[in-house]
C-alpha cells in the first residue's frame, strides 16, 4: 500500500459484540504496512507493529516478538496499520496524554475529521498502560474482560508509543480519539495506553492518513450475526470509564474537557426536583477572574482572601488542595486564560437529608457516573474532586446535641454532629455544655467526614485520642441507598471501618457521634528558635535537643506542634490541657536547660484559659474561620516512632538541607485503640510524631512545575525519612497522595480486614477516592474518568 495508507481489518464494534474467534494472519497484516496496532485471537494480549515486527504484549505486561511461523499461524480480529512516513516531525514536551492531544492538534491543524498516524519517542517518568486476559468464553464482550484487564505503571522508562486518531464520527469502526500502544525500548514491557507523562523533550512524528481501506470479515458467522450498531456507551470501553457530564454553556464557563451526554434533560430536571431543586451546577470561584466574567473588585477581592478555608468551604467545588484544581480557574491565572472545570465536580447536590443522599447515589449509579462525597474541600489527597463528576455536598447536614450515651463499653456525655458541621461548630456546641471534643486545629474541616474517617489527630489527643478513637455511632447510607446505624453493637464491621479506615468509600455518614470529654483548664507555651547568620550548625543542636526532651513533654499530657528548616526551629503551639502555667514550665525545664548549654535563649512565651474553648480561639481562631491558610505547601508525611527518634538527627539535617520544612505533630496516643477497637493504623500506637514534609505551592508558577515538585517529595524526600523510619506508615490525612506502597503504608495489618467490608458494604465500587481502600480497581484516566483496572 502506498505510504500512509490506513489498512484496518474489521469494525471495533465486532470487538465489543465478542467477535474475535477468527481473523486475518499475521502475515497478511505485514504486507500493508510497517507500523500498527490490534489484538489477537480471543482478544488475548495487545498488539503494537513497530518498523515491521508484530509484538505480543501479556496480560502481565511482559512483551514477546512475533517470529514469522508465528505470524503464519495467529489471527488478529481486529488491527490497523501503515507504511508510516511523517510528513512532521518535533521535539515537544508532553507531561501528560491530554496535552499530546493538544501538541499532536497543533502539529497537524485542522485535521478535526481525519485519521491520522504518530510515533512518540524518549524518556517518560512514567507510562500507565492495560492489557487484557482474552475471552473466558466463546463471545464474551470486549466489556466484560474489561472488567478483569490488568494495568502496569512503568517508571522512568525509554519507549515508544505508536498509535493512530480517529475521528468522531468513525466511533464504531474505530477508536475516536487517540488510540496508542507503548513498548519499551528493552522490548520487555509494554500495553494500551491510559496515562504517560515524559521526561524532558519527546520526538513527536506525525502524518495525515491519506486514504482508509476497510477489509471486513468473510466467512464469519459471529460476525454476520453480531449486532454492530453506533454504540457510544459500549465504546466508550476505550476509556473504560464511567461517564462525564454534560452540561449547557449557560450553566458553565467555557467547559473544555470531553462531555458524554449522559440522557435526556429531564432527567437532570426530575433529580433536581427530588431533591427539592438543590442541584447546583459548578461555576468554579475564580471564574470573575477570567474573561468573559472578569470583575476586578470581586476577582480582588478573592486573590486576598484565597488563602482562607472560609473562601472554599462554603463551596460545592472548590479546593483547598490548588493541586487538585489543575490552575483551571483561580485567580492569579492570567485574566485572558479560558475558565474551565477542569477537575471540579459537575454537579453537587446539596443534600439536607439522608433522602437526598440517597436520590444523589441512585441517580449516580443509573447513570453510571463517578460518585464524590464532599464536605468543606479540606484534603490534601484530591478525595472531595473528580472531573466529570456527581458529587453529595454534606455541608448542610447540619445539626448538633449534647446528649447522654450508654452502650457495654462506654457511659457519658456525648456529641451528635450532622455530617456538615465543622469544628468551630462542634467546639461550640461542647463548650456550652461546659464539655470539649476532639476535633482539628484548623476550625474548619469537618468533624464527621475525612477527619475523623482517617484518624484525625487534635491538640486534645495526647488526652483523649485520635478522633477515630472518640466514635460511637455512624448514620450512613450505604451503596444499596439504605440508611443504617453503624456502632460497636450494630453492624459493628462497618464501625470499625470508618473509625480510622480511610474516607468516602464505604458509604456516605450522614452523622456521628463522638464522646464529649470535661471541659478543663488550659495552658500553653510558645517559643522560637533562630540562629545567627552562618550557624546553622546551632538550630540543628537545638533540633535533637527537642527531639531528646520530646518523650518527657507528651507522655506529662502535652500535645506540641513543632516547625523547623535549616534556620529555625518554632513551637507554635504546646497545649495542655488540665494544667496550670507552672506546671508547663516545670514540663519544659529539661528543655530549657538543654538550650541554655548550647548559649541558645530559651525566652518562651506562657498562656493560661480558663477553658479549652478560650485557648482554642485565642490560638486558632478568631472562630469561626481561624487563622491557619491553606493551599501554601505541597505535601509528604511519616510516622515518626518512638524508637526511631533518638537517631533521628542525621534525618532532620537532611531534610531541611534539602529545602524542607518539617511539620511535627508530637503526641502520644499509645493507651487509646486497644484489642484492635478500630481500623487506625497500628502504627499510630508506637509513634511520637505525626510528620508533614512540606514544599511550598507557588500560584503563578506553572501547574506542570508544581506537579514537578510534588514527585520531589514523592520520589526524593519520602525515600529519605522512610529510609530511617522502615515499616513506620503515615497519617493518610496529611501525605503524599502517590505514596508508594499505599496499602501498606496507610493501613498496614488493617487493609485486608478493610478490603473485605469494603466489597461487603459497596460491591460495586460506587466508592471511590484517592489511595482508599480498593481503590486499586479503579485507574483515573487523563480526562478523569474512572476506569476499571
Amino acid at each position: 500500500m502506498p505510504s500512509n495508507h490506513l489498512f484496518q481489518y474489521s469494525v471495533v464494534s465486532a470487538l465489543m459484540d465478542g467477535v474475535a474467534e477468527t481473523g486475518i494472519t499475521l502475515s497478511e497484516l505485514l504486507t500493508h504496512g510497517d507500523h500498527g496496532l490490534g489484538t489477537f485471537r480471543h482478544m488475548v494480549g495487545e498488539m503494537i507493529i513497530l518498523d515491521g515486527v508484530i509484538y505480543d504484549m501479556k496480560p502481565d505486561g511482559s512483551v514477546v516478538a512475533l517470529d514469522k511461523n508465528a505470524c503464519a499461524e495467529q489471527t488478529a480480529p481486529f488491527a490497523m496499520i501503515t507504511d508510516f512516513k511523517p510528513t512532521v516531525t518535533a521535539s515537544k514536551q508532553i507531561p501528560s496524554k491530554d496535552s499530546f492531544t493538544e501538541t499532536l492538534s497543533q502539529l497537524l491543524p485542522a485535521t478535526n475529521n481525519h485519521y491520522l498516524v504518530n510515533r512518540i519517542e524518549g524518556t517518560f517518568k512514567s507510562v500507565t498502560v492495560r492489557t487484557v486476559g482474552g475471552q473466558q468464553s466463546p463471545g464474551e464482550s470486549l466489556a466484560e474482560l474489561g472488567k478483569r484487564q490488568a494495568s502496569h505503571t512503568f517508571h522512568n522508562i525509554k519507549g515508544t508509543i505508536i498509535g493512530f486518531r480517529s475521528p468522531a464520527f468513525m466511533q464504531g469502526i474505530s477508536v475516536a480519539g487517540d488510540h496508542l500502544h507503548f513498548l519499551a525500548a528493552t522490548r520487555d514491557s509494554g500495553g494500551h495506553v491510559l496515562a504517560l507523562e515524559g521526561d524532558g523533550e519527546l520526538e513527536v512524528s506525525a502524518a495525515r492518513i491519506a486514504a482508509v481501506n476497510l477489509q471486513l470479515p468473510t466467512d464469519d458467522e459471529a460476525y454476520n450475526q453480531a449486532k454492530l450498531v453506533r454504540d457510544d456507551e459500549a465504546s466508550s470501553f476505550r476509556f473504560c470509564c464511567s461517564v462525564l457530564l454534560a452540561v449547557t454553556p449557560q450553566q458553565l464557563i467555557a467547559n473544555a474537557f470531553l462531555v458524554t451526554l449522559v440522557g435526556p434533560g429531564d432527567d437532570w430536571n426530575h433529580l433536581n426536583s427530588t431533591v427539592g431543586g438543590r442541584l447546583v451546577a459548578t461555576v468554579p470561584l475564580g471564574s470573575s477572574c477570567h474573561d468573559p466574567n472578569y470583575d476586578a473588585e470581586e476577582c480582588q477581592r478573592l486573590q486576598s482572601e484565597w488563602l482562607y478555608s472560609s473562601v472554599h468551604s462554603e463551596s460545592s467545588s472548590s479546593m483547598m488542595a490548588p493541586l487538585f484544581a489543575n490552575q483551571s480557574c483561580d485567580p492569579f491565572q492570567p485574566r485572558e486564560k479560558p475558565c474551565t472545570l477542569g477537575n471540579y465536580v459537575t454537579y453537587a447536590v446539596n443534600a439536607t437529608s439522608a433522602e437526598d443522599v440517597a436520590a444523589t447515589l441512585n441517580f449516580a449509579k443509573e447513570k453510571n457516573l463517578r460518585f464524590v462525597i464532599r464536605n468543606t474541600g479540606h484534603d490534601y489527597l484530591g478525595r472531595s474532586t473528580g472531573a466529570g463528576s456527581l458529587a453529595v455536598w454534606t455541608h448542610y447536614l447540619k445539626g448538633d446535641e449534647v446528649i447522654d450515651w450508654k452502650d457495654d463499653q462506654c457511659q457519658g456525655k456525648a456529641l451528635k454532629v450532622g455530617a456538615g458541621v465543622q469544628g468551630f461548630e462542634a467546639l461550640a456546641a461542647a463548650h456550652a455544655e461546659n464539655l470539649v471534643v476532639v476535633t482539628g486545629e484548623c476550625p474548619s474541616v469537618g468533624l464527621a467526614g475525612g477527619y475523623t474517617q482517617g484518624g484525625g489527630h487534635s491538640a486534645l489527643s495526647t488526652n483523649f485520642g485520635l478522633a477515630a478513637d472518640n466514635t460511637l455511632e455512624f448514620e450512613v447510607v450505604t451503596a444499596n441507598r439504605k440508611l443504617i446505624k453503624a456502632s460497636r453493637c450494630e453492624n459493628s464491621d462497618l464501625y470499625w471501618a470508618l473509625s480510622g479506615g480511610g474516607t468516602g468509600n464505604y458509604g456516605v455518614v450522614i452523622s456521628a457521634t463522638v464522646r464529649a470529654h470535661p471541659e478543663a483548664q488550659v495552658s500553653r507555651a510558645k517559643f522560637l528558635v533562630t540562629a545567627p547568620e552562618g550557624r546553622s550548625e546551632l538550630i540543628y543542636k537545638a533540633i535533637d535537643a527537642f527531639h531528646a526532651a520530646l518523650p518527657k513533654i507528651v507522655d506529662s499530657g502535652v500535645m506540641v506542634i513543632y516547625f523547623f528548616s535549616d534556620s529555625f526551629l518554632q513551637i507554635p503551639a504546646l497545649t495542655a490541657y488540665d494544667k496550670t502555667e507552672a506546671e508547663v514550665k516545670q514540663i519544659l525545664q529539661p528543655l530549657a536547660d538543654s538550650l541554655t548549654d548550647l548559649g541558645i535563649k530559651f525566652d518562651p512565651n506562657f498562656t493560661h484559659f480558663p477553658s479549652y474553648y478560650e485557648h482554642y480561639d485565642h490560638y486558632w481562631g478568631p472562630l469561626p474561620a481561624g487563622n491557619i491558610q491553606v493551599g501554601t505547601q505541597l505535601f509528604g508525611g511519616r510516622l515518626l516512632p518512638r524508637n526511631n527518634l533518638k537517631d533521628f538527627s542525621t534525618t532532620a539535617r537532611k531534610l531541611a538541607e534539602m529545602g524542607v520544612i518539617y511539620i511535627g505533630v508530637g503526641l502520644n496516643v499509645s493507651r487509646f485503640g486497644g484489642s484492635n477497637a478500630n481500623s487506625v493504623l497500628p502504627q499510630w500506637r508506637d509513634s511520637i510524631v505525626q510528620v508533614s514534609l512540606t514544599l511550598p505551592w507557588d500560584n503563578e508558577v506553572p501547574w506542570e512545575e508544581m506537579l514537578a515538585t510534588q514527585r520531589r517529595i514523592t520520589q526524593d524526600i519520602q525515600s529519605v525519612i522512610e529510609a530511617a523510619t522502615p515499616g513506620a506508615g503515615a497519617y493518610i490525612n496529611e501525605a503524599d497522595f502517590q505514596q508508594r506502597d499505599w496499602q501498606e503504608t496507610f493501613y498496614g495489618v488493617n487493609y485486608n480486614k478493610l478490603l473485605r467490608i469494603k466489597k461487603k458494604y459497596d460491591p460495586e465500587h460506587i466508592f471511590y477516592s484517592t489511595v482508599a481502600v480498593g481503590s486499586e480497581a479503579w485507574i483515573i484516566a487523563n480526562d478523569g474518568r474512572m476506569c476499571r483496572s
